[in-house]
């Protein structure tokens, strides 16, 4: 056992030190309303959403397979996002969101503090340098930047634990006491993949082995025992996961992820300038708040390449390499710096010459975030700053009084790391500093006092070396803290409140169809989440044909491109598909139907999409608001032969009419403006040219406005003509988002010959009925996406099929003549199996456990 493992917390002062880690990570957490403070991003928009819904699936006895509110209905366990198989996230079945997700907060911080500091300890360090060091890993950098993305904390959370019990096990003398450890690392590890995010999977399965290897170079280690162990250890983590990995492994075969090209393997990498945040984390910005008063602008986005773990980190680092070790520091030491190097060398990904191997390795290719190694990198600077407090306690590294250059050198390489940060930060920002002064000043007195500190070191004693040591680090790290987005308060959404723009979106959609939003540059992004921006929808109910989230079927990507936030091919809106989804509603902003130009725009500027004539039935133009029209300018390419006649001017109503206007027309060279001398209000124009014109303008210019206030528009913007009439309608704005109304949605269920279908809705999500009446055998069609694993039961027949796999993308079924209950069932692929390994799993780790306990000798004078 470990030498501090067998003490109670009255007779031993390791239970106080991980008690106050646990304390701080509640207190943490507490001092938020539970559960709301801290939804922003990802949290808010995907992982909260998600886990509340599994919760309410578990709390109906069912299992948390599919999800039919995004993306037309797609894999839920196996889409990996929504963690349904993690023992944090059964939270959600027992509690109340908000108060669920508090908790769920709290158990992170708690077991990656707490197991880091085991870990440090089980590596011979003092509590003292363990809990700064626990302290520093868990409560900055890496895991309080990315609280943004749950499932990466959850898993990089047991980090610490694994390091600790691959270590334990590599000592572990006997059989009996090494099964227990193997036990042990293969139930952490298992929960790993059980998060469902494959970032720590992967990255953390590297950060092991390379643990293991500098546990087994110790001269004390059983080398062949320990390697077997550690794949019994691989396999039992595998066979506890099975639930998790085994369906999720299929649904990335048939997923948009499946094949992932270079370009998209390192789009996440980790920048070079991104190096200068370990020193100067907000010199680009931050998150308008405290000293970082303006938004970070710059590469990427702040948290993905936030790693600050404070300034004493970084020296100790720099100190270490010059430092005397013995044979035991050394190894220790090499471990340290190797996690650094290769968090490093993997975070930059495609900016080292490593990118063309890592791409080729199995399942590592598949994960883009390279950045997210960044918590080696923390992990690295926090066992650094560990092994260095405990030097400077011991004076093994400074003597008393004694200034000498292991000393010096490596205060002034710091020193000029750290203007070297400041100089690139501020000529390369983005942003005026000017706003960033009072940050930069504060920021120079905390590198003043950290190098003042340092210097001073050799002429204070070991309890004042410890007292300012510890002072510094916790002012360094709050004010780094006290800047993070999750302080700000939350937009005010269906998950934070209740907002308006959510019960006016809520009524406007209803149950009986599903609804998009198309806002690809996020320009109305608060608004978005008000508007149930999926994955919000799973709160209150709606149904959306886009979703967020990391896989989504190859095939429904394909038909949709409606992987993403705020996007869908617009081209989808005149497609029969868009139909047979059943989308009623889409909510856009008038910037993607018209382009406003000023008064002097160019010819460039004015032109049409190629191939885009005048505005019809099929093609019209509208404005996403009502414009007092004055006049529509078409300009024709040269040479063109303009017919005479008399135009028409067609104002598209919301009731499916066109209300006819006779313009006055002039022409000027190729140019021909139509006019309305009064101005009338118009939300949508069709043209009706002379009979017998046949030419195609090549720019065009929509002229609005009273009073004197007159703006310019070209219908040249992505969803231009790309929404036909009257299946089309305009209904109106919700907050800055213009309403439309699709008439010809065909519903849930619909036959491919006459007869009737009625939708028989259950409370499990993975089942659906429907009852037929038809005079002829035919096709039964539901309006929910394919994947494998469905099947349906007709009642008439007696049998149940597989769904064959569709030329298309929403799922049918043969149904024969007369009256019949059609019931359609998901069962994910190989879940029935992966849910006996899984038990296999468990019933292996208890067999392992009960047989090691008993084998164990008794210590009796613990």
């Amino acid at each position: 056992m470990m030498p501090w493992a067998n003490s109670s917390l009255r007779r031993h002062p390791d239970g106080w030190a991980i008690a106050s880690l646990v304390a701080v990570s509640l207190i943490f957490l507490v001092l938020f309303k539970p559960g709301v403070s801290s939804l922003h991003g990802d949290d808010l928009i995907q992982n909260y959403p998600l886990r509340v819904f599994v919760g309410e699936i578990l709390r109906s006895g069912h299992l948390p397979a599919w999800n039919p509110y995004i993306w037309s209905g797609t894999p839920l366990l196996a889409g990996f996002n929504a963690g349904a198989a993690y023992p944090l996230t059964w939270f959600f079945a027992a509690l109340p969101g908000p108060w669920a997700w508090t908790l769920t907060l709290g158990a992170v911080y708690a077991l990656a503090a707490s197991g880091f500091y085991c870990f440090m300890r089980e590596l011979g360090h003092s509590r003292w340098a363990s809990w700064m060091a626990a302290a520093t890993f868990a409560f900055a950098g890496f895991m309080i930047s990315q609280m943004v993305h749950l499932g990466t904390i959850e898993g990089v959370a047991w980090v610490g634990w694994i390091g600790l019990f691959v270590t334990r096990l590599a000592r572990s003398e006997k059989w009996p006491e090494r099964l227990t450890w193997t036990v042990y690392l293969g139930v952490s590890a298992g929960l790993v993949i059980l998060t469902g995010s494959p970032e720590p999977m992967a990255f953390g399965a590297i950060f092991a082995a390379m643990t293991a290897f500098y546990a087994l170079w110790d001269p004390r280690s059983r080398r062949g025992a320990s390697l077997l162990a550690y794949a019994l250890a691989g396999v039992l983590a595998l066979l506890l996961s099975a639930v998790q990995w085994v369906p999720g492994l299929a649904f990335i075969h048939i997923s948009q992820r499946h094949a992932v090209s270079l370009a998209t393997f390192g789009s996440m990498s980790l920048p070079p300038i991104a190096w200068i945040f370990f020193i100067w984390p907000y010199i680009h910005g931050g998150y308008s708040r405290f000293l970082a008063p303006i938004n970070y602008r710059g590469p990427f986005n702040l948290p993905e390449i936030s790693g600050y773990v404070g300034l004493l980190p970084i020296l100790a680092g720099l100190s270490l390499v010059v430092a005397p070790w013995n044979k035991e520091n050394r190894r220790l030491v090499a471990m340290y710096y190797t996690w650094g190097i290769v968090g490093v060398l993997l975070s930059a990904g495609r900016f080292t010459p490593l990118e063309a191997i890592l791409y080729h390795l199995p399942f590592y290719h598949g994960i883009r975030a390279q950045n997210r190694n960044l918590f080696m990198v923390d992990a690295a600077l926090a066992a650094l700053f560990a092994t260095w407090l405990d030097m400077v306690r011991t004076g093994r590294l400074y003597a008393r009084r004694k200034f000498s250059w292991r000393i010096w050198v490596p205060g002034v390489i710091f020193a000029a790391l750290f203007l070297l940060c400041l100089h690139i930060g501020m000529t390369t920002a983005q942003i005026n500093v000017g706003y960033l002064s009072v940050y930069i000043v504060v920021g120079f007195v905390l590198g003043s006092v950290a190098l003042g500190i340092y210097f001073g070191l050799p002429w204070l004693s070991p309890r004042r070396r410890m007292q300012l040591l510890t002072a510094f680090a916790v002012v360094d790290l709050g004010l780094y803290a006290a800047g993070q987005y999750w302080l700000n308060p939350p937009v005010l959404t269906v998950a934070t409140g209740s907002p308006s723009l959510s019960t006016r979106m809520t009524a406007i959609v209803g149950t009986g169809g599903r609804y998009g939003i198309y806002d690809p540059q996020l320009a109305y992004y608060p608004q978005m989440e008000a508007l149930n921006e999926p994955d919000l929808n799973l709160l209150n109910g709606l149904k959306s044909f886009q979703g967020y989230g990391s896989l989504v079927s190859a095939r429904y990507q394909s038909a949709t491109s409606a992987h993403g936030q705020g996007v869908f091919n617009p081209r989808l809106l005149s497609r029969p598909l868009v139909n047979k989804l059943n989308v009623t509603t889409v909510f856009t902003v008038s910037q993607y139907l018209l382009k406003s130009v000023g008064a002097h725009a160019s010819s460039a500027t004015l032109r049409l999409k190629p191939g885009e004539g005048l505005p019809d039935a099929a093609h019209p133009w509208f404005f996403g608001m009502a414009l007092p029209l004055r006049q529509v300018r078409l300009n024709f390419p040269s040479g063109e032969v303009l017919r005479p006649g008399p135009w028409k001017l067609g104002a598209l109503l919301s009731s499916g009419r066109v209300r006819w206007y006779k313009p006055t027309i002039s022409r000027t060279g190729t140019v021909i403006t139509l006019s309305l001398p009064s101005h009338p209000s118009i939300s949508a124009i069709v043209i009706r040219p002379p009979q017998g014109f046949s030419a195609k303008p090549s720019g065009a210019v929509i002229t609005a406005g009273k009073a004197g206030i007159v703006r310019r528009f070209v219908p040249n913007a992505p969803l231009t003509g790309s929404m036909p009439f009257p299946q089309w309608r305009y209904e109106g704005h919700l907050g800055s988002f213009s309403v439309f109304r699709n008439t010809r949605a065909r519903g849930w269920f619909w036959l491919g010959y006459k007869g009737r279908v009625k939708a028989v809705h259950t409370k499990n999500p993975n089942q659906i009925a429907a009852k037929v009446d038809t005079p002829a055998p035919t096709r039964l069609y539901w309006s929910q996406a394919y994947s494998p694993g469905w099947t349906a039961t007709i009642s008439h027949a007696g049998i149940t099929r597989p769904i064959s796999d569709p030329p298309g993308v929403i799922q049918s079924v043969k149904v024969p003549k007369g009256r019949s209950r059609v019931i359609f069932r998901y069962r994910a692929p190989e879940l029935n199996q992966s849910l006996l390994l899984s038990v296999g799993g468990i019933a292996v780790a208890l067999a392992i456990g009960i047989f090691s306990r008993r084998k164990r000798p008794v210590n009796r004078n613990a």
